[in-house]
């Protein structure tokens, strides 16, 4: 219950539904924690926090039946401050893997275009070489 309030305070902190994406899934509250981050340094810089469909991903990229989760910064606007999640050399991505213990940040870097690929993450890194992580 707490994660589907904090999922709705969230979305209505930032005007946008687009969060509470992959059919409706609870996002866990570390994850929530996480993204109230990147919307505070926003804020901070004077601008509007606005994510859009895909900065949140999920997939079981562990093959432990548990949901993981992946963020995109490239669908992560801050309006007044173009780019500001994304510098030369990418944007910022992270992989959060879901284990006994709760969830917890496998990978954080710099990249473009991540994505889940069955057992792997890949992703483009600054000198735009596909990169994957096999997590199995």
């Amino acid at each position: 219950m707490k994660s589907t309030l904090a999922i709705a305070a969230l979305s209505m902190l930032l005007a946008q539904p687009v969060l509470a994406q992959s059919a409706g899934q609870e996002l866990p509250a570390d994850l929530l924690k996480a993204i109230k981050g990147q919307i505070d340094q926003c804020r901070y810089a004077g601008g509007n926090p606005l994510p859009h469909p895909g900065f949140v991903t999920t997939g079981d990229i562990n093959g432990d039946g548990r949901t993981d989760y992946l963020t995109d910064s490239a669908r992560f606007e801050c309006q007044g401050y173009p780019g500001y999640f994304c510098q030369q050399g990418g944007c910022d991505v992270a992989l959060y893997l879901t284990g006994p213990e709760g969830l917890k940040r496998a990978w954080q870097g710099k990249g473009t275009q991540p994505r889940f690929e069955g057992n792997s993450f890949s992703y483009r890194d600054p000198s735009g070489a596909t990169k994957r992580l096999n997590m199995r």
